[in-house]
């Protein structure tokens, strides 16, 4: 018990382990009491079954309420599977939206139009917890709220980010500069604000979604002569007024018309 309570403050932190109104709390709680998987502390898929179990509380408030599919309530769980509810006693690669790859490890978690709430910064540890393996993730058409928190540019694998229909606010971090690997990058359709950060248009982004939110603003020009293979870009709804997108000439204006499609 003590070995696990001390892996999980290693991703954590002493002082969500600590507080019984956490999920991270609820998540430990649930490993040792309930979960008929039964890891141990030295178990290679320990942490990240601990941090998938945190990031289910975390966007359920504490359990109290239920995702649309695949939640950890049998009775009310709409699953293909036994396996694919969240905290089943399958592994954590069985359970909906969660892809691992030969070793067992995570690589995607894409969980869309299911009735997600909470704040990415409640389980955003967790994630980076992840980082050395996580290349996706999609939680697209859900009811999540509050701000991308900055710790979102540690997860240096990373390749697509869908955070698109939710109820987000305030501005893009500028730590997505450490993001080297994003190609795709939606955040459309939220309550955002601000200027476009120059750091987001690495060479290897393709996709980019920013539409019907407040962004205001030049684009950078770091989108014309950095990120030479975006295909995709939806920059519309945006506040009209304040919004001085700059494409440069026809050839730009052509080249980026095409609607990003989520």
């Amino acid at each position: 018990r003590q070995e696990m309570a001390a892996a999980a403050v290693a991703v954590s932190g002493s002082a969500s382990i600590d507080d019984t109104t956490t999920p991270q709390h609820k998540a430990l709680e649930w490993l040792l009491v309930d979960d008929d998987f039964w890891l141990n502390a030295s178990s290679s898929s320990f942490e990240q079954r601990y941090s998938m179990s945190t990031f289910y509380f975390a966007t359920t408030n504490n359990g109290q309420d239920t995702w649309i599919n695949c939640g950890a309530d049998s009775s009310t769980s709409s699953c293909s599977s036994e396996s694919q509810r969240f905290l089943s006693s399958s592994s954590e690669c069985d359970w909906s939206g969660i892809t691992c790859n030969g070793n067992g490890e995570i690589t995607k978690i894409d969980i869309r139009e299911n009735g997600l709430t909470g704040t990415l910064s409640t389980f955003i540890q967790e994630l980076v917890s992840l980082s050395s393996s996580l290349e996706l993730l999609r939680f697209s058409k859900n009811a999540l709220s509050s701000t991308i928190p900055t710790e979102i540019g540690q997860l240096s694998n990373l390749q697509y980010l869908f955070l698109n229909n939710n109820n987000l606010v305030g501005t893009i971090p500028t730590s997505l500069e450490n993001l080297s690997k994003l190609t795709t990058f939606s955040v459309g359709n939220n309550g955002m604000d601000g200027t476009i950060p120059s750091g987001i248009f690495h060479p290897t982004l393709k996709n980019l979604d920013l539409d019907d939110n407040n962004f205001y603003g030049t684009l950078p020009s770091e989108m014309f002569t950095s990120s030479l293979g975006l295909v995709n870009i939806d920059i519309g709804g945006n506040v009209p007024a304040n919004l001085l997108f700059l494409i440069y000439n026809n050839f730009m204006l052509e080249k980026f018309s095409n609607p990003f499609g989520i």
